[in-house]
C-alpha cells in the first residue's frame, strides 16, 4: 500500500513538472493516431513530412499559449483545447462515415437542416478513434491536475511568446510552399503532384487530401480561412473578369443543333428528382412502376450524380435546375436566395410561356427552399400542407397535388420525393411500415452472411423504395385517366445513392461494384409515350441534365454559360466528379494518384477543372447578376 501511495506520488510529481512536454506529445500522437485510423481516406503516409511539420508547429504554437497563462489558467487551456481537438476528431470520424469526407467548415451552411434528418444511427466512429481520445483526455486532466500552484512570472510570457513566434513561423513558411505561386498559374493544370496538391490546398477541392496534406491542426485552420474569405481569394471584380474572358471563349461556342434537338417542343414536363433511389433497387421486384417506366424510356446507364456539397439532396437539385456547380467554400449564406439565376430551367420554361411550379413534402424552411425556389423561377412551392398531404413522409400522397402539378395549358413541375430518405431504421417506420412485409418476403434470401444490421438497412431501404415506386404508378395511372401522358414528358434523376447505408463496403457489395468511384452512378431516364425506349451508354453526369432538356424541349438556352454538355450533341462523353476528378471512356483522373501522359488526357483534364472551377466561380460573385 505504501509503495502503491509512493508511485502514484511520482507519478503526479513528473506529470506536474513534465505537464507541458506531456501535452505537446499527446496533441502530435492524437493527430496521427487519426490519420492512422483514416488512412484509407488517401494514399499518403501517415506520417508525411509536411503534415508533421504543421502537427508539430500547431502544437508547439498552443502549447506555448499555455505556458503564458497562470497555473489555473493552464489547467483550464489544457483539458479545453484537448476537448475540442477530441471533439473535432469525432466530427471528422461521423462525417467520414455519412459522407466519405471529413468535415469542413462549408458544411455549417447545411448542418441546420440536416440536423433534422440525424438519426443515432449515423453515428460511427472508428473505435480505436475513441478510445483515443479517451486516453489522452485522461492524461490531459491528470497533467492539469497535478500542475503546482505557483506565482505567475512574466519569464513565462516570454518563453511562451517565443514558442508562439517559433511555432508560427514554421507554419507560415509551410504555408506559403504549398500555395501556389503567380507563375503557377500557367500551370494551374498540370498533372504533377506538387502542383495538383497546392491547388487541392489552395482551394479545398478534396478535403481528404487536405487533411492528410497538412495534418489535422492545419487543415481545420486552414477549412475556416478559406471557407470565410480569410484568405482573400474570393474577390469579385477579379472573378469576374475572369469569367468574362473565360465564357467569351471560342471553346465556349454555343450549341449546334442534333437530331433529338426541340422533338419535345411545346410539350409539358413533369421533372422529377428521386431522392435515394439507387441502381440496385430499381428491379421488376422492389419497384415494379419505375421499372416498367425505365424499359420504355432513354435510359442513361452512366449517369453519375456526384456530390460536390455535404447536402446531397440540394447539391443535385441546384445543379440540374442552374446548370452550375455550388461551391465548396467562399460563398456567402444568402446566395442561393439572392443571387441571379437568369438561365435557370424555370426560368426557360417561363421565357415560352409555361409556367412553373415546384412541389416537395418538406416544409419550405429546409434548405429555405420556399425563397431559394421562386428566386430559382419557379411560381409557387408547394409542399405537404398546401398538397392535402397527411404525413410528409409518404410519397405516395404527392399525387394529391395532382392538379397543381398539370394546371395550366404548358406546365413544368418539378418535383421532389422524400420516401427514400434514411435513416434505415425503425424511426422512419411511417414510411416502411406500409411496406415492411413484402419488403422482407423479397429480401429474406439476400445476402445471408451480412450483418443483422446491414440486412436490416436494406430491408428498410427497399420498404422505403416501394413507397417512393407507389407514387410513381399513381402519377402515371392519373396521366393517362386525364388524357395528358401523350403530351406530357417524364424526366426522372436520383439525387444521390443509397448514402444512409452505413456500412459502405455493404453499400458496394448491394450496388455490385468493386470501387467507391462506381458508388455514385444512379438512375436516370426520360420518357415520353411517341419515343421508342433506348439504353444510352455515353457517360454523363448531373451537369448534363440541363443542357440535354433544353434541347429536347428546343429552349432557348445559352449553353456556353452551363458547366455541363447536351448529352446527344457530339463528342465523347465524360462524368465531372468532385474532388478534381472525372471519368472518361478511357480512364479514371484521380489527381492524387493518377498521371496524364497524352495530349488528349491533358487536354480534357484543362477543360474538365477549368470548367468546374468558373461555375463555382459564377456562384460566388453572383456574376449572373452583375454582369
Amino acid at each position: 500500500m505504501i509503495f502503491l501511495s509512493s508511485a502514484v506520488k511520482k507519478t503526479e510529481s513528473f506529470l506536474g513538472k513534465a505537464a507541458i512536454p506531456v501535452f505537446f506529445v499527446l496533441l502530435v500522437l492524437s493527430d496521427l493516431a487519426f490519420r492512422f485510423f483514416y488512412r484509407t481516406a488517401d494514399s499518403l503516409p501517415i506520417v508525411y513530412p509536411r503534415a508533421l511539420l504543421f502537427t508539430l508547429c500547431w502544437s508547439l504554437l498552443l502549447c506555448g499559449a499555455v505556458y503564458c497563462l497562470p497555473s489555473r489558467g493552464r489547467r483550464a487551456a489544457m483539458v479545453i483545447i484537448m476537448l475540442f481537438c477530441c471533439f473535432a476528431y469525432i466530427v471528422h470520424g461521423v462525417m467520414y462515415n455519412l459522407f466519405g469526407t471529413f468535415f469542413s467548415f462549408a458544411d455549417i451552411a447545411y448542418a441546420g437542416d440536416g440536423a433534422k434528418f440525424f438519426s443515432a444511427a449515423y453515428l460511427k466512429v472508428r473505435k480505436g478513434m475513441l478510445l483515443t481520445c479517451a486516453l489522452t483526455l485522461i492524461i490531459t486532466v491528470s497533467c492539469a491536475a497535478s500542475l503546482p500552484s505557483r506565482k505567475w512570472k512574466a519569464r513565462q510570457l516570454v518563453i511562451g511568446l517565443i514558442m508562439i513566434a517559433a511555432a508560427i513561423s514554421g507554419i507560415y513558411i509551410n504555408h506559403r510552399d504549398l500555395m501556389p505561386n503567380e507563375t503557377d498559374e500557367a500551370i494551374a493544370w498540370d498533372s504533377a503532384m506538387k502542383t495538383s496538391d497546392a491547388f487541392c490546398y489552395r482551394e479545398l477541392k478534396d478535403v481528404n487530401r487536405c487533411m492528410s496534406l497538412c495534418g489535422s491542426y492545419q487543415y481545420l485552420y486552414h477549412s475556416l480561412a478559406v471557407t470565410y474569405g480569410f484568405d482573400g481569394s474570393a474577390d469579385p471584380d477579379k472573378l469576374k473578369s475572369e469569367l468574362d474572358e473565360y465564357y467569351s471563349s471560342p471553346e465556349r461556342s454555343e450549341h449546334p443543333v442534333n437530331e433529338m434537338s426541340g422533338v419535345f417542343e411545346d410539350k409539358n414536363l413533369i421533372f422529377i428528382m428521386l431522392e435515394s433511389v439507387d441502381t440496385w433497387m430499381l428491379t421488376e421486384e422492389y419497384m415494379p412502376n419505375l421499372y416498367s417506366l425505365q424499359q420504355k424510356s432513354m435510359n442513361f446507364v452512366n449517369y453519375y450524380s456526384p456530390q460536390f456539397i455535404t447536402a446531397g439532396t440540394f447539391n443535385t437539385e441546384f445543379i440540374a435546375n442552374t446548370g452550375l456547380i455550388p461551391p465548396q467554400t467562399n460563398i456567402s449564406p444568402d446566395a442561393y436566395t439572392n443571387n441571379a439565376f437568369p438561365y435557370s430551367l424555370a426560368q426557360l420554361f417561363r421565357n415560352e410561356g409555361y409556367s412553373a411550379r415546384s412541389f416537395h413534402s418538406a416544409d419550405p424552411v429546409i434548405y429555405n427552399r420556399g425563397e431559394i425556389h421562386l428566386n430559382l423561377g419557379f411560381e409557387s412551392y408547394s409542399y405537404w400542407l398546401n398538397m392535402g398531404m397527411d404525413n410528409y413522409m409518404l410519397d405516395s400522397q404527392l399525387t394529391r397535388g395532382f392538379s397543381r402539378m398539370t394546371e395550366g395549358d404548358s406546365f413544368f413541375s418539378f418535383i421532389i420525393t422524400f420516401s427514400g430518405h434514411g435513416p434505415y431504421t425503425d424511426e422512419m417506420s411511417d414510411i416502411s411500415a406500409p411496406h415492411m412485409d413484402r419488403a422482407s418476403e423479397l429480401t429474406a434470401d439476400k445476402f445471408p452472411d451480412a450483418s443483422e444490421k446491414n440486412r436490416s438497412e436494406y430491408t428498410h431501404a427497399v420498404a422505403h423504395a416501394m413507397e417512393t415506386d407507389d407514387f410513381i404508378g399513381d402519377l402515371v395511372q392519373k396521366l393517362e385517366y386525364s388524357g395528358l401522358s401523350e403530351n406530357t414528358v417524364l424526366v426522372l434523376f436520383t439525387d444521390h445513392y443509397s448514402k444512409y447505408m452505413t456500412d459502405h463496403e455493404f453499400t458496394q457489395t448491394v450496388k455490385g461494384i468493386s470501387t467507391s468511384t462506381l458508388m455514385s452512378i444512379c438512375p436516370f431516364m426520360i420518357y415520353s409515350e411517341d419515343m421508342p425506349p433506348a439504353e444510352i451508354t455515353k457517360l454523363c453526369s448531373s451537369v448534363d441534365i440541363l443542357p440535354t432538356v433544353a434541347n429536347l424541349f428546343g429552349l432557348d438556352a445559352p449553353y456556353r454559360y452551363y458547366a455541363g454538355h447536351d448529352i446527344f450533341g457530339s463528342g465523347e462523353g465524360y462524368a465531372v466528379l468532385p474532388n478534381g476528378c472525372w471519368l472518361s471512356e478511357d480512364m479514371f483522373y484521380n489527381p492524387a494518384n493518377t498521371e496524364l501522359k497524352d495530349k488528349d488526357s491533358v487536354d480534357l483534364n484543362i477543360e474538365i477543372r477549368s470548367t468546374v472551377e468558373m461555375s463555382q466561380n459564377a456562384v460566388r460573385c453572383d456574376y449572373f447578376g452583375i454582369k
